[in-house]
């Protein structure tokens, strides 16, 4: 699976809306165990959730 189908995959599971603030704008689809600690978690979509820039920030530290 390629890292944009994981995207789309994450975000269509979560209904295209920020799991953290129902936000639908502005979305990023996060790893939640990190692609480089976890590389065979990296395409499985249990291992992602749907977020706003503005949450994703809030939790990563990073745009």
């Amino acid at each position: 699976m390629t890292e944009e189908k994981w995207k789309r995959e994450v975000k269509a599971r979560d209904r295209n809306m920020c799991r953290r603030c129902g936000v639908d704008k502005n979305l990023e689809a996060h790893h939640i165990l990190t692609k480089k600690k976890f590389q065979r978690l990296s395409k499985i979509q249990l291992n992602g959730i749907t977020l706003c820039g503005n949450c994703h920030w809030l939790i990563t530290g990073k745009r």
